[in-house]
């Protein structure tokens, strides 16, 4: 389905990829932000 390697990736940063041009190429801070989701 993604160009991307799952390797990477993961369930989160695929939400995160919505609101981030390039989550696949940051994982750092990815992070913060899908804490930030889940608190919400």
């Amino acid at each position: 389905m993604h160009e991307f390697p799952p390797q990477k990736l993961t369930p989160t940063p695929t939400l995160s990829g919505l609101q981030l041009p390039s989550p696949y190429i940051t994982p750092t801070p990815i992070e913060p932000l899908n804490k930030s989701l889940l608190k919400q």
